[in-house]
């Protein structure tokens, strides 16, 4: 009856989580789209604690925390501090593709996502029955808002997410007893480099919109 009421709960994160990924490719804003990660974030530690209740595993119980303190608090923080009152614009984000279109293709990777995932479904059960078509539906999803969107930041949030997917499913089929390292060496390159990156392109692409520097600024006169 317990594992009946885990599985239950993990499905019902693997649903929201999916719904996330949708909501992100509907977005149309940098502050949603931030906002609409992190909660996939605490989805994804969700699933990862629910599995570390079941199978009594202190590597999924350091993924949750580790993907908790790195995706749902610092990223989001940096970023926020590296973009300040830029981030909140409420500018629309461009896009390659229009959203009801774009919407169409997801649902059509999320089938070829489970046909793909059937054969090894089939032969499982409980959390991989659902981690994985899930993680392979979002992970084709964010590919696609990757290509789709034209700006460093919702591009960056697309990558990110193609790395929650990844995890998603991955920490339903995964073994080895040093996963809990794996993940916390790639989360720190994505702090430590990918954010880098970003700050870096942006500021050389926007340049600064402080007022101090436009304190040079003279009204003249025709000559």
């Amino acid at each position: 009856m317990q594992m009946s009421l885990l599985y239950g709960l993990n499905a019902l994160a693997a649903a929201l989580f999916l719904m996330t990924v949708f909501l992100f490719l509907a977005s149309r804003q940098s502050a949603a789209s931030l906002s609409l990660f992190v909660r996939q974030s605490l989805l994804l530690s969700a699933s990862a604690l629910l599995q570390a209740y079941a199978l009594h595993s202190l590597d999924l119980l350091l993924v949750a925390i580790i993907t908790v303190a790195a995706k749902a608090v610092i990223i989001p923080w940096m970023l926020r501090r590296s973009l300040g009152g830029s981030f909140q614009s409420r500018r629309e984000v461009e896009l390659a593709v229009s959203v009801p279109t774009s919407l169409v293709i997801a649902i059509g990777a999320s089938l070829v996502a489970y046909f793909v995932a059937q054969p090894v479904v089939a032969q499982a059960q409980g959390f991989v029955a659902v981690n994985l078509p899930v993680g392979l539906a979002s992970l084709l999803i964010s590919v696609y808002a990757l290509a789709v969107r034209r700006e460093a930041l919702p591009q960056f949030l697309s990558l990110l997410m193609l790395d929650n997917a990844a995890f998603f499913a991955g920490i339903a089929i995964a073994t080895t007893s040093a996963l809990w390292e794996i993940v916390a060496a790639l989360e720190g390159i994505i702090v430590t480099i990918i954010v880098a990156l970003l700050t870096r392109t942006i500021s050389e692409r926007i340049g600064t919109t402080h007022v101090g520097a436009l304190a040079g600024l003279r009204e003249e006169g025709p000559r």
